[in-house]
């Protein structure tokens, strides 16, 4: 699994994990897709593709990946609201 730089699990709020649902819903949906395995742009954020892609790396690599989006305006949300995608998409995982 995703693990925090120290090899713990990370540690996120249930307030984070709702914020990030419904910025992920607002902003990732349209290309990962509302499942985060329907998409028709993005790769899925869940499921065995991201176990594959993603176990082993750390939490702050999959931040750092989730500031590249969207891709035609990175960086463009405020870091709170990328931490609590990230904090979401864990949640789902």
């Amino acid at each position: 699994t995703v693990q925090s730089a120290s090899g713990v699990p990370p540690q996120f709020t249930a307030a984070q994990v709702a914020a990030g649902k419904t910025a992920y819903n607002a902003n990732c949906a349209v290309c990962h897709g509302s499942t985060m395995t329907n998409g028709t742009m993005g790769t899925p954020l869940a499921g065995d593709y991201f176990k594959r892609t993603w176990t082993g790396r750390t939490v702050g690599a999959f931040y750092d990946k989730s500031k590249t989006m969207p891709p035609s305006s990175p960086a463009s949300l405020p870091a709170e609201t990328y931490a609590a995608v990230v904090a979401y998409i864990l949640e789902m995982n």
